[in-house]
């Protein structure tokens, strides 16, 4: 059989790939314009951004609003505390995921079953309790009585 051969795409195939490329075009640009606005104001000078001039590409280049926002200090405490939390965090869970990850990989670890069962499952049972998820179906409600509602 060769591999060299190409499937040839049906009518219907190539209108539907059509419409999601047009589609996600839309998309991108809807993204983007939002993006590209807040990014031209922010090297405006303010001048200019209250005057209405600036749309999509910045007018009267400036970096005073950076400047601004730089020299306040609670910028760079809340920058620290995000390193923080985020090597912390990183941290622990890599060393509780260690901690967990040779026991259970041992099939003769007594309880090893029903504690991978947890590992696995807990993240669709916190999901079921959440208010915002509360009116999804949970394919996993049976193991959700192992990690019940608060």
């Amino acid at each position: 059989m060769n591999g060299n051969k190409k499937v040839k795409k049906s009518g219907s195939d190539q209108r539907l790939e059509l419409i999601l490329i047009v589609g996600m075009i839309i998309v991108g640009i809807i993204i983007a314009y939002p993006l590209l606005v807040v990014l031209s104001t922010s090297f405006s000078s303010p001048a200019a951004v209250m005057a209405g001039k600036v749309w999509l590409f910045p007018e009267d280049f400036s970096l005073s609003g950076y400047k601004a926002v730089f020299r306040n200090t609670d910028i760079w405490t809340g920058y620290r505390n995000s390193l923080f939390y985020m090597v912390a965090g990183t941290m622990i869970n890599i060393i509780m995921t260690l901690m967990a990850a040779y026991p259970l990989s041992r099939a003769d670890m007594p309880g090893s079953g029903p504690i991978m069962m947890l590992f696995t499952f807990t993240r669709k049972c916190w999901r079921r309790h959440r208010s915002t998820a509360a009116a999804m179906p949970n394919i996993f409600s049976k193991w959700c009585c192992l990690c019940p509602a608060r």
